[in-house]
């Protein structure tokens, strides 16, 4: 961005100065904020040192305004709007005065009449509870006078102390409206969410009536297959609250949230694609997702992180997710054909990704090295969890390449992901039992470590040899001074190394530990961080109340309580070993190209049967495991 100069404190009556001088200096945010960058420090010294020369000059004289090339004289007036957003934000209720409002509940039953507002001095609020987090346009009809000002504003929520989770400072989640006088209709052109709506009336010079508000839902138009039910009630509304979500996220491509960003971002759509494909097979959102990060690497060396964005940002660990998730598609969908077309960006975010590969063999790079919304040591070029990921993507196209039999893809993939495993080895942590967050400007390594290097070492199969019990111990049960997972996202790189590693129930039981709170504090979608978060807002337990990176229990749910796993691609066969883990029953079924596999179980005086069904075509074979012992046991296809 150019320089934008303002000059506070130096004024001349009612008149400021904004200067701009023909794009002194331009940069790009490829280089991340919290990196030194030089070239900006030094330019942007050379023209604040002038700056400061220039208006020195002009507060002496100030009759006299000098040349200051493309310069911009204006009033205060004009440089600042009114901001409709701040004014919900700052707004100070009077509680103790009773509002002139007829038939409030109108809006929220049709045929019964109109809202009716009678003017008295102040502005009148009225606060609608949607009864869940909803996405869409607002549409309403009113009569009023000219000159009466409408605002709504959506929120996420209320504190049960009164407080509102303002959005001002990410998103402004609102809109005003001046009337004419007589009737006014208007459907608005902004997609917003919420799950309170807040109406305010200002300026009123005679009565309101208000004949209809309402939210027109836009979401991907998808379904469930088929419900999850079981007789956990917790687990029934984590389900419900997880699918609420996720549908919230979806548009034409998967989107992180309904209210901040509405964007799609790389990293996160990598899990929604996952959840989307068990319970909605909702193969061709991930499929434009894929291509549309795709599309980044005509900009970017690595696939964006969020796209497409006039935001030039790389975040490499959603750009080796992003590898990671092409073969996930293609084992999930069966699609060849894609694969092949989408192999070439495959290969080209790998070459992109190894230029950055240092001397010590590590991915290294002043990027946005973010993971999640941890206390990791993750501030820093050369972060551990990057070159981890870089390897599973390797691991991912190595199958890709094989199954396409490109042997010169496979012959450019193998030997760069041997080597890279072998660099990082090298900085686990014999005493610590783990891998350090990150490698310090010194060489040496961070003395702080986290649970998600073991994670993401699992998955990657890049642990050092007989390391993989010190794995398990950090992700079940990690010493104090370990840093922990912090969000949904981040647990779900958990929950795959769990699974890799048989722990089922420790799954299930960090599921209800992370979720059960959402749950009981009325939520009816479930949020970006964990309630225990340490980097939520103050005084609120999340930013945002409905993320689709936090879904995880869509996919495990089906693959541990129902123990559906597909073993072949393109959904053709499937493995059902339900874990039973202290539940009495259980149903639900999981999206496949061919059509959905059932599974309805029930535990009844040590007797479980199990119900699967397939579609026609599709192998579906019985496997026992650990918590079907002592049980007698009957399967039924």
């Amino acid at each position: 961005p150019f320089p934008f100069v303002t000059s506070p404190g130096i004024e001349w009556g009612n008149w400021s100065v904004f200067v701009q001088k023909d794009f002194v200096f331009r940069d790009t945010d490829i280089l991340w904020l919290s990196y030194r960058n030089e070239t900006a420090e030094r330019m942007r010294d050379g023209w604040m040192e002038w700056m400061d020369k220039t208006l020195l000059t002009w507060a002496q004289n100030p009759t006299s305004l000098p040349d200051l090339g493309h310069a911009m004289y204006r009033s205060k007036n004009s440089l600042f709007m009114p901001d409709y957003t701040e004014d919900f934000a700052g707004r100070a209720p009077e509680t103790s005065i009773n509002p002139q409002v007829d038939n409030a509940s109108a809006l929220c039953l049709a045929g019964e009449g109109s809202v009716i507002v009678d003017p008295n001095g102040r502005d009148v609020e009225i606060c609608y509870d949607l009864g869940e987090q909803r996405c869409g346009y607002l549409s309403f009809e009113l009569r009023a006078s000219s000159g009466t000002v409408l605002d709504l504003h959506l929120v996420e929520y209320i504190r049960p102390d009164g407080v509102v989770q303002h959005t001002a400072g990410y998103n402004r989640n609102g809109m005003r409206f001046i009337c004419d006088d007589g009737a006014n209709s208007y459907l608005s052109l902004k997609r917003r969410s919420g799950r309170y709506l807040f109406l305010t009336l200002r300026n009123m010079s005679s009565r309101v009536e208000i004949a209809r508000l309402e939210m027109v839902e836009s979401t991907a138009a998808v379904m469930p297959v088929e419900r999850f039910h079981c007789n956990d009630h917790d687990f029934n509304r984590i389900w419900a609250a997880c699918e609420r979500t996720l549908k919230m996220g979806m548009e034409d491509t998967f989107t992180d949230c309904s209210l901040y960003e509405q964007t799609l971002w790389i990293g996160d759509a990598r899990n929604q694609a996952l959840y989307a494909a068990n319970i909605y097979g909702a193969y061709e959102v991930s499929q434009r997702s894929l291509e549309i990060g795709a599309q980044s690497l005509d900009r970017f060396p690595i696939v964006g992180c969020q796209v497409p964005s006039t935001w030039e940002c790389l975040l490499p660990a959603w750009s080796f997710l992003w590898g990671v998730w092409v073969w996930e598609h293609y084992f999930t969908t069966g699609d060849r054909e894609f694969l092949q077309r989408i192999f070439p960006a495959v290969m080209k975010n790998l070459e992109g990704a190894f230029n950055f590969v240092d001397d010590r063999g590590l991915f290294t790079a002043s990027f946005w090295n973010l993971l999640e919304w941890a206390d990791m040591d993750q501030d820093r070029p050369t972060v551990i969890h990057n070159s981890l990921l870089l390897i599973w993507a390797c691991r991912n196209a190595e199958k890709c390449a094989e199954l396409l039999e490109d042997n010169p893809a496979l012959d450019w993939i193998r030997p760069r992901r041997k080597h890279l495993v072998e660099s990082v080895t090298v900085w686990w942590d014999p005493a610590k039992k783990s891998y350090p967050d990150a490698i310090l400007d010194d060489g040496s390594p961070s003395p702080k470590i986290c649970q998600h290097n073991s994670a993401l070492a699992i998955l990657a199969d890049a642990l050092p040899s007989g390391c993989v019990e010190h794995a398990r111990k950090n992700l079940l049960d990690p010493p104090d001074h370990m840093t922990r997972i912090n969000s949904p996202f981040a647990a779900q790189f958990h929950f795959e190394a769990l699974e890799i590693l048989g722990e089922r129930q420790a799954i299930l039981d960090a599921i209800r530990a992370g979720y059960v709170p959402m749950i009981a504090a009325g939520a009816t979608t479930v949020w970006e961080t964990y309630p225990d978060s340490t980097c939520s807002p103050e005084g609120f337990p999340t930013r945002s109340h409905c993320h689709g990176w936090s879904c995880g229990p869509l996919q495990f749910f089906n693959r541990i309580i129902l123990g559906i796993r597909q073993t072949q691609p393109g959904g053709k066969a499937f493995t059902i070993s339900p874990w039973i883990g202290g539940l009495q029953r259980a149903s639900g079924a999981m999206a496949t190209p061919m059509g959905p596999v059932h599974v309805d179980w029930m535990l009844e005086a040590g007797k479980l049967r199990i119900a699967m069904d397939a579609p026609s075509g599709v192998d579906i074979e019985f496997a026992p495991n650990a918590s079907h012992d002592s049980m007698d046991v009957t399967v039924v296809k």
